[in-house]
């Protein structure tokens, strides 16, 4: 691929990236923002520095193929990289059945229609960590939210057990307060 090519094209994504996280309402909620923002914005100067730099001199090393060229293009790629690998774990962690169902068991809450109103919107991106085998497993998740009231994160623990999930901890916490809401307890199911 020539450089050129490559550089515009990671400098098109990482744009298109910084634009989507400022204009996309959802991702004004989660406290990711600001990190993803940063590093497009870092990314984006880190290429044009270094097309700057390749047009104004030679660097013989980085002008021929090669493993130190590839390995360059590599750290310049980082993040476009960042940027899919937060949408990939996003779209997962809102595939499992913990999150649909914190989600419903939130929006019948009356704490969490007090505490954050509604509408409810849900913020971007989901975080979490999950470990699954099979007919078992385990997820931890944070889910950003927002309402008219105010802002706060989902904490939702679910486990996996002969192939059926189950929501066993959900906590609501305001953005400006240490407070934590236990959701499911709540709730009647």
């Amino acid at each position: 691929m020539k450089e050129k090519a490559f550089l515009s094209s990671l400098t098109i994504v990482m744009t298109c990236g910084l634009i989507g996280v400022i204009v996309c309402p959802a991702a004004h909620i989660g406290r990711a923002t600001w990190t993803l923002e940063g590093t497009f914005v870092v990314g984006i100067l880190l290429n044009v520095i270094y097309g700057a730099l390749r047009r104004r001199f030679a660097l013989s090393i980085l002008a021929e193929p090669g493993i130190v060229r590839r390995f360059f293009w590599l750290c310049l790629s980082v993040p476009s990289l960042v940027l899919v690998l937060a949408i990939s774990v996003d779209l997962f962690n809102r595939t499992l059945p913990p999150f649909s169902d914190a989600i419903h068991i939130m929006q019948q809450s009356s704490i969490a229609n007090a505490k954050v109103g509604e509408p409810v919107r849900i913020g971007w991106p989901v975080e979490g960590s999950s470990a699954i085998s099979g007919d078992s497993g385990h997820t931890f998740l944070r889910i950003p939210i927002a309402g008219q009231n105010g802002q706060g994160t989902l904490k939702v623990i679910g486990t996996k057990s002969n192939g059926v999930w189950k929501v066993d901890e959900l906590t609501l916490t305001m953005r400006d307060s240490d407070a934590h809401d236990d959701l499911l307890s709540a709730v009647s199911r």
